[in-house]
């Protein structure tokens, strides 16, 4: 993926809220992490942007769940 194909795709789905300046810096310093030149592969976007959800019934899920109780309670 080009530079210019990032940007507009970030740009549609975070609905035009993130600046096209930020969405291309992001973009080339994953570049320069992955040390590419101007084409970003699927796998560094996967290993750069990509979230880990943890499987249900894992420790970590319901720590995930806790927490977030938690952060409701002391809201409100």
């Amino acid at each position: 993926m080009q530079e210019d194909q990032f940007v507009k795709i970030v740009k549609a789905y975070s609905r035009n809220v993130l600046q096209e300046s930020d969405i291309r810096e992001s973009f080339k310093a994953v570049l320069k992490s992955c040390g590419r030149k101007d084409v970003l592969l699927f796998k560094d976007f996967q290993d750069h942007y990509g979230i880990e959800v943890p499987a249900r019934g894992s420790i970590q899920a319901e720590t995930e769940v806790i927490r977030k109780v938690r952060e409701w309670m002391f809201i409100k």
